[in-house]
């Protein structure tokens, strides 16, 4: 979603005025940042929080164990990832599901591989 903010005619000839007087920097007059609407969180974020609050308890039930988070509660549990989110979307159809190992230290980082470019001679 692309916002703009129209400037006004005012706010256009205090810039051409500010850039005639080349005042310095430390003398412009600086503008109020603009309100923006708040962004609606959205369901896997939602998912995310849920999963978050439900830690606590989840690591005395699924320690070690991956849980897909649906509508804020569990709703399949496993040793595989992939297996586990496959038959939370089996169930759920392809809709937003969060699915986390339940563990108490920090995620290992993911690392991804770039693309390579190769150069193509005829």
């Amino acid at each position: 979603m692309n916002v703009t903010f129209p400037l006004t005619y005012n706010a256009l000839r205090n810039c051409r005025r500010t850039a005639e007087r080349r005042e310095p920097m430390s003398q412009l007059a600086t503008q109020p940042a603009p309100e923006l609407p708040a962004h609606a969180e959205d369901k896997w974020r939602r998912e995310q929080r849920a999963f978050r609050q439900l830690l606590p308890e989840l690591l005395k039930t699924h320690r070690g164990q991956y849980v897909a988070i649906h509508d804020g509660r569990v709703v399949e549990s496993g040793d595989d990832k992939l297996g586990v989110a496959s038959r939370a979307y089996t169930r759920f159809g392809y809709v937003p599901i969060y699915v986390s190992l339940v563990t108490d230290q920090p995620l290992p980082v993911s690392v991804f591989g770039s693309s390579r470019l190769f150069r193509f001679t005829p």
